[in-house]
């Protein structure tokens, strides 16, 4: 009866907090949808006309706002990071996982010691050595940075140690070398653990802020996450504007949600593992 009722409070919890994080969705979505001379203080007017795609227009189509450029710049940053990414990190993962080499435990257990290091301890550092190699206001100085991922690594890892010895048994028995036991083996039954780690490079990308902020000056490479500040600063006196450019930034991360969701939970499972 108790873990009964420990489950209903939960329950309960967790939908207020859904339906809490739903209102603002909606919300942000409706003034994005509405004209600036459209009532939305009442509720009821939020799903009743006028409606308008005149302020995705403006947001897309002005010469004064970057934001189609914005988008396309996250667009470009996202998917190269998450690429180059996992397949740093899959690499990695296989060589620490199946691979007998020196220092190999030492090597991994320093990496896993680095997901403790506070990412604002390395922006000095970082910015002074992107500064050194000419790559400030570059896409470079925005992937580069991002695609070593200890996390991913470890996620990796853990899966590639949990698959039977046996089927890499029967492989060196059959001759396979390390590179045809990795394409033909790791990869097709890692490819759960590969989306679940791809989906969470992908959003962490997307509405990264602190480096592109402190790396990019250039309006036109910044992301989404750097300009719609600058953007929402030079439209105050239009809402409509702001939440149209706020939809657009939140609307691929939403289609990656639901989309993909049952991966991101096996993220969560996987990252949950113990080392």
């Amino acid at each position: 009866m108790r873990n009964k009722k420990k489950s209903i409070a939960l329950t309960i919890f967790a939908s207020i907090l859904a339906v809490s994080w739903w209102i603002c969705i909606v919300w942000m979505f409706v003034i994005a949808f509405k004209p600036d001379v459209a009532n939305v203080t009442n509720i009821v007017n939020w799903f009743t006309p006028p409606f308008t795609l005149g302020n995705f227009d403006f947001v897309l189509n002005n010469p004064q706002a970057n934001v189609g450029l914005w988008l396309t710049n996250s667009v470009i940053v996202s998917v190269i990071t998450t690429l180059g990414t996992l397949t740093l990190a899959m690499l990695a993962a296989f060589a620490f996982s199946r691979i007998r080499f020196p220092l190999k435990n030492l090597w991994f257990w320093l990496i896993v010691a680095s997901i403790m290091l506070p990412t604002e301890a390395t922006l000095v550092p970082l910015f002074i050595l992107m500064r050194d190699l000419d790559l400030l206001n570059t896409y470079a100085s925005l992937i580069l940075p991002a695609i070593p991922s200890a996390l991913a690594l470890v996620i990796l890892k853990q899966f590639i140690d949990a698959l039977p010895s046996e089927l890499f048994d029967a492989a060196n028995i059959d001759g396979a070398g390390w590179f045809r036991i990795f394409t033909s083996i790791v990869m097709p039954l890692c490819r759960p653990a590969i989306a679940a780690v791809g989906i969470f490079v992908f959003l962490g990308s997307w509405n990264n802020f602190t480096w592109p902020f402190i790396s990019i000056t250039d309006p036109n490479v910044m992301t989404l996450p750097v300009g719609l500040p600058f953007f929402n600063s030079q439209f105050t006196a239009s809402m409509g504007y702001s939440m149209a450019a706020n939809a657009i930034a939140a609307f691929p991360v939403l289609i990656v949600f639901f989309i993909l969701q049952k991966y991101i939970i096996k993220g969560i499972t996987f990252s949950g593992m113990k080392l």
